[in-house]
């Protein structure tokens, strides 16, 4: 299970315009949304939806952002798009993470994955390549939270479980 925000169509279509300039050895995510939690393998989905359903908050716009990767630009295994204000993101994180009851020590960076790497061929050109992509900052309604399972196999599925509102 994950908790995640839907982006908007205009923000997914910017994301498919900056994966096509991505090298292509890169891994390409299909499935865009802003990942505020992942929970794993949870028996009781119905207690999760229940806590996540007294989260109280408002309506607010997200910005495509930034490129990023993690764990590092030195160590590159995933390519990233950020999304601002990062500030109401991290605000929404830390309510589901106390709603869940989870300890963490991770910073949380809000953002879109575009790809995975396993080996970058020639980092230099890599990242002279990516940081020259510029985004279009698309401006999308965050309005709901969206509880979701993975189903994994050839093709990942994600299947939305509960849907919480934040008007």
């Amino acid at each position: 299970l994950f908790v995640a925000i839907d982006i908007s169509a205009d923000a997914m279509h910017e994301i498919d315009r900056i994966q096509k300039l991505l090298p292509d050895y890169v891994s390409l995510s299909k499935n865009y949304h802003v990942t505020m939690q992942f929970l794993g393998n949870v028996d009781d989905h119905n207690r999760i939806s229940d806590q996540l359903s007294q989260i109280k908050g408002n309506s607010f716009t997200g910005t495509l952002a930034k490129m990023g990767f993690f764990p590092s630009e030195k160590n590159v295994r995933v390519v990233w798009v950020g999304v601002a204000p990062s500030e109401r993101f991290c605000e929404l994180h830390y309510k589901i993470i106390q709603a869940l009851n989870i300890k963490t020590d991770g910073k949380f960076t809000p953002h879109i994955t575009l790809g995975r790497i396993n080996y970058v061929k020639d980092k230099d050109i890599f990242m002279s390549s990516v940081n020259a992509i510029k985004i279009d900052r698309i401006i999308f309604d965050v309005k709901s939270f969206i509880l979701y399972e993975s189903m994994l196999g050839k093709n990942v599925q994600h299947i939305p479980l509960q849907k919480y509102s934040l008007e």
